[in-house]
Parts: C-alpha cells; structure tokens; sequence
C-alpha cells in the first residue's frame, strides 16, 4: 500500500466517515462554541447534551477544571473525567477530541500517598481532585467528606525547640496521617502545620467521624524527635458532600468553617460543619462590614466607669468602656465586635481613637483624677507608644492621669519587644495595670522585671468569693501580693454591700463596679463628680 495518495485532500464524505470510525467523542465547533459535528461516540457518551456542549455549557464551572494550559484541558461530565484536546481546522473551526480518562484518575485518587511530606499533594491538586470527586458524586449520588487538619501547639515547638525539630515533627505528622487513612483517601499538605484529606465514597457521617477520631488520637501521641519528648494535638474540621451542598468550593469552605470551630471548642477536637456555620460567617462579614465605617459614621463612643479607693472613700480614675451604637441594630456587645475588631486588625485604628479620645476627656477632669484604656495584644504589633504619647501631647494630661490596661495574655509572648514596649511606656510616665489578673496565664516574673501600677482582681472571683473557697483564696492571694509588691490592687464587678465589705476586709486598695458607679457618658461624668463632692 502505498501513502503516495495520502497527501490528497478528503472530501466532505470521507472526512465525516473517518470521523465517524473514531473510537473516542470528536466534536467540529466554530470559534464561538457552536457544534457543527458530533461523531457517534460522542452522541452516546454526551447524550442530548451534546447539541449545546459548548455553546450552552453544559459542563459549567462547578463541572469542569482546567488541569493543564495550552490546547489541553480535563473536564468531568456525569462522574466521567476526559482530556481534551483541542485542534484548529482553519476557517475558523476547531477540532474537539475527548478522551476517557476516568480509569486513570480513579487509579490516581485512591492510590495510597508516599509517606514523605513533599509527596502529598499540594492545595491546587487537592482542590483539582475535590472538584473531580463532587463531580462524580452529584451523578453516582456518593457522599464524600473533606476533612480539614490543624497541629495544635506546633507553634510553639518551632519557637521552642527550633524548626529544624518542627520539620520532623511534621514528616512524622504526615506519616501518621497517611498511616491512619484507608486507601480511597486524598491527603494534601497545604502549608506549616496544615494538611487536608478527602475521603470518597463512605457510607456517611459515621465513616468521616471514625477516620477524625482516629486521627486526633493518633497524632496527639507522644512523638520522640532527637531525644526530645514532644507533645501536639490535631484539630479536624469536617465537611459533608450532598445533593444541595453546592459547588465544590463551598465544600472546602465549610471544611475550613468547622475547623475553626473545633479550634474554638479547645483544640483536639474535630467538628462537622452546620448550617448555623454558615449564618454565623455572613453574620461576621457584615458586622466586619458595618465595623469598618462605624468609627467614620460616629457609631462609636466612650463612657467611662469609676473606680473608688475604698480608704479615701472617692473616685480616683475612670476606665474608659468602648460603646457601639449601631443606627439599625441598636447597642452592640463589646463581647461580640472587640474580638472581630482584633481579628481583623480594625482594632488598632479604633484602639488609637480610643486612647486620644480618652485622654482628651481625662484633661476636663479634675487633677489628679485619671483615665484608664484597655489596650489589645494586636495594638503591641502596631505604634502603640508614638499613639500614647501624641494623645497626651495634643490634649495636655499629665502623663501619670492615663494608664493602659493589658492582659495576662500580652504577657505570654516572652519578646524583647513586649518588655521594650512596657519601658518605653512607663519612660512617658504613664501607669500599666494588669486587667483581669488571675484569669489567663500569669507570669509572676513580670511583676518582678516590670513595675506594674496596679493588678485587677477578675469580678469572677469577685462574684464567687461568698460561695466558692477557692475563689476567696485567690482575691486574698492577690490582695496580699499587691500589698508585699506595693502595687495597688482593684476588685471589678462590685455590685452589692456584702461584696464591698469583704474587699475591704481582704485590704483591697480600689473597687469598681455598678454598686460603686455604673458606666456613663463624658457629660455625666462633671455630675457624678459633683455629687459625690457633696456627700460627707
């Protein structure tokens, strides 16, 4: 046989009966999507789709993901996966042939992964196979599970123990995890301390609960890394797959949703995700929303709660509360904006409006009356001391007027940076107090390396005093402390004679609380004063 004559060109006829004898779908579409010709391999496999496979897009995006770039694609259409490849015929057609590759993936997905870290998939690859996998599924009617992982305390072992030991350490995470899943698993590392699994075909809730209980437990094993003990945790955020469960995406979403919740819970934990999730993230985005212009809108506003020395019997200072008018929602709990502020890192435009607002009020007051603000951990990141210093520029109070409040959690951070900031703080002259005390982590060597103005008793133990020994142990425990360090001591959350009295008794310096003096506005503030002036 000769090929001398295969350089002639087919006509119409034998070019449609070659097409015609291709063991795989072709399709002929112009250059706007439009189908001219479909073989009737591709008929069979696209059904009556195939009239408007491209123009109309029956493989729309939730369907159909680029794997590759140029003139080859992969989509899936009915729990199928085929290549594309994609050819010009001139005249502006093209050429669309598709190969069935749905063995070879499938091979590929439930293939064990290698037990090295580097070899399990990256996020894009794992997100690829995501959407293969929901594709599939919405035609078999299977049910998968996508499993979100976070190392709990790995943090801490890189700034411990280095990261050379927090590398091993997540090799050997890896290696737990791969050890722990079935086969039919997909297992990515996305970055740090963060992995990711989609488990395929499972019977239900009781399949992806299984493999995360398995999981917490085995990864929250001992591990030995050069002769060190090292202890972490794993939190397991999982997601299942339904018929309305929405596109691929939204699966991964809602993954990520109930790991954060797990990590809420008390990390070690793993959590589905519920559709009070959802609500709860489009509730957040628009208060983030709301919270961006409330300082522009003037939504935000400062009162002001006194705190009495209890041997004076008068007020000495006031802390200054963040207040939240919101025009359609009414007051709005510090408890539910201040921890999205500090989120978001709104608070530290909303942190510097507070502390310039409150010393230009506290220079109305009479001297020596002062003024304390509550300064968050997020704020310590930013330019807190030049924020401090110009508010008491601009407004004239006398430096030892305003005291910042931090928490036991600032604390924590055993920097450089944190001691640097305190000193450069108390070089202004102005007074820290401890906020809270005995609620987070104390770290007694501050109250040695740092001269603390003041510590504030928690009103926990304040309100429990009566009824729990234990309680009443600590508020006596801090009172004798401030009285041996000669700091100052406030008992918070006052709020009835017998409360009073057994501070008094414990030689607690000051009290605050709404027997003492609710919180009130700025122009309040000249009253109370007053009235409190005219008492005997």
């Amino acid at each position: 046989m000769s090929l001398e004559s295969a350089t002639q060109p087919l006509n119409d006829t034998m070019a449609v009966d070659a097409l015609d004898l291709l063991p795989h779908p072709v399709l002929i579409a112009d250059s706007d999507g439009h189908i001219e010709f479909a073989n009737p391999v591709a008929r069979s496999a696209f059904g009556t789709a195939v009239g408007r496979l491209l123009g109309d897009r029956p493989f729309r995006m939730a369907e159909v993901r680029t794997v590759g770039r140029g003139e080859r694609i992969r989509v899936s259409h009915e729990g199928r996966a085929f290549d594309v490849s994609l050819a010009g015929l001139g005249g502006k057609r093209m050429l669309v042939s598709f190969f069935d590759v749905t063995d070879y993936v499938e091979k590929d997905i439930t293939r064990s992964p290698k037990r090295s870290l580097n070899d399990l998939l990256d996020r894009k690859s794992f997100l690829a196979r995501v959407h293969y996998a929901a594709a599939r599924a919405r035609s078999s009617g299977e049910i998968l599970a996508v499993h979100f992982l976070d190392v709990d305390r790995f943090k801490l072992v890189n700034d411990t123990l280095g990261y050379a030991v927090g590398d091993r350490l997540l090799e050997k995470v890896a290696e737990r995890i791969v050890a722990v899943c079935p086969p039919q698993t997909s297992i990515a590392h996305f970055a740090s301390d963060e992995f990711a699994i989609l488990q395929s075909r499972i019977a239900g809730a009781a399949d992806a609960e299984g493999l995360a209980k398995r999981l917490v437990d085995v990864v929250g094993r001992t591990y030995v890394l050069d002769t060190q003990m090292v202890n972490v945790g794993l939190s397991v955020g999982i997601a299942l797959s339904s018929p309305d469960a929405g596109s691929p995406d939204t699966l991964v979403r809602q993954a990520d949703l109930a790991l954060a919740r797990a990590k809420r819970t008390g990390r070690g934990h793993f959590c589905f995700c519920e559709p009070s999730m959802m609500t709860e993230v489009a509730e957040r985005r628009s208060m983030e929303t709301d919270l961006r212009s409330a300082l522009a809108l003037k939504q935000l506003e400062l009162h002001y709660q006194p705190q009495i020395d209890l041997a004076a019997g008068r007020t000495v200072g006031f802390e200054a509360l963040l207040r939240w008018r919101h025009p359609l929602k009414g007051n709005i709990s510090p408890a539910l904006f201040i921890p999205l502020a500090e989120e978001t890192k709104i608070i530290r435009e909303i942190g510097d409006w507070v502390i310039l607002t409150a010393a230009a009020e506290a220079a109305r007051w009479p001297d020596p009356i002062s003024v304390a603000v509550n300064v968050s951990p997020v704020q310590f990141q930013g330019k807190l001391v030049h924020t401090v210093a110009s508010a008491l520029q601009r407004s004239g109070l006398a430096p030892e007027r305003f005291a910042i409040e931090i928490t036991e959690g600032i604390l924590l951070d055993e920097s450089s940076d944190v001691l640097s900031i305190l000193n450069q703080l108390k070089d202004l002259g102005v007074h820290v107090v401890i906020d809270d005390f005995g609620t987070g982590y104390s770290s007694l060597g501050y109250l040695r390396r740092f001269p603390f103005h003041k510590l504030k008793i928690d009103q926990s133990f304040i309100r429990s005093a009566s009824d729990s020994r234990d309680c009443a142990m600590i508020v006596k425990a801090v009172a004798g402390l401030g009285k041996s360090l000669g700091i100052k001591t406030t008992a918070e959350g006052v709020e009835t004679e017998m409360q009073l009295d057994y501070v008094r008794a414990e030689e607690v310096s000051e009290v605050q609380g709404y027997l003492t003096g609710r919180p009130m506005d700025a122009g309040s503030i000249g009253a109370f004063l007053a009235q409190e002036a005219s008492r005997p």
